[in-house]
């Protein structure tokens, strides 16, 4: 006798929701009832169901939802002047930048005691930094490592950072400081992803780390 043929997907997961009705129910039922295979797929479905039902059931973290409403922001907002401009622009899949601000997690200037000489430069310029800031974005994945001098000139100051965790992207980043006064200044990143700037005047500084679809924003830098 030729062996019954089993039931499609779509029915397994009709069935475990109890959607079937009818002659499609008892269909279903009896096939079930003798197909171990089936019977098996069936109760697969209600694990991944009960998962998808307690999962809903879960309620998203304050700081996690703040976190992630801030980080689309931006794209959303400017999805709705475009909607508002060009209507037919919502018609245009487009991506966004995806915005990661950054967390201070060292800041040497209040450790008293450490030795000027910091450890872990790459580079052999102002290797005498009077502090250095290091910054943590996206959880961890991408850090921001500054180091700085001050100069002959007093109020004024070197800046040497390295960024690490987007060296497979090293091609598509740019770096800009804005200056008091809102002035920009880009600056190249070498093979050893570092870049420097030279006699800044003291005062609040932002810095902007641009890397293909993501933007990493460090605000304030107190020189």
């Amino acid at each position: 006798m030729a062996r019954e043929k089993c039931v499609n997907t779509e029915i397994i997961y009709d069935y475990a929701q109890g959607l079937l009705e009818g002659p499609a129910l008892e269909q279903a039922r009896n096939h079930l009832e003798s197909c171990s295979r089936c019977e098996a797929r069936l109760n697969e479905a209600r694990r991944l169901l009960q998962f998808i039902q307690d999962d809903a059931r879960l309620e998203v973290p304050a700081c996690a939802h703040r976190r992630n409403v801030n980080l689309f922001r931006p794209w959303f907002e400017t999805r709705q002047r475009e909607a508002l401009v060009q209507p037919q622009a919502l018609a245009q899949p487009k991506v966004g930048l995806k915005q990661f601000l950054a967390q201070l997690a060292t800041d040497t200037r209040r450790m008293p005691g450490l030795n000027a000489r910091l450890a872990g430069l790459r580079s052999t310029a102002f290797l005498n930094c009077d502090f250095q800031l290091l910054f943590s974005l996206d959880e961890g994945r991408v850090e921001v490592d500054l180091k700085v001098s001050q100069t002959a000139q007093e109020g004024c100051y070197n800046m040497l950072g390295q960024v690490v965790g987007l060296e497979e992207e090293s091609h598509s980043c740019q770096v800009e400081l804005i200056a008091p006064g809102h002035s920009v200044l880009p600056a190249a990143l070498d093979e050893t992803f570092t870049f420097q700037y030279q006699d800044l005047p003291a005062g609040n500084y932002s810095l902007k780390i641009t890397c293909g679809q993501e933007s990493f924003d460090i605000s304030p830098i107190t020189l």
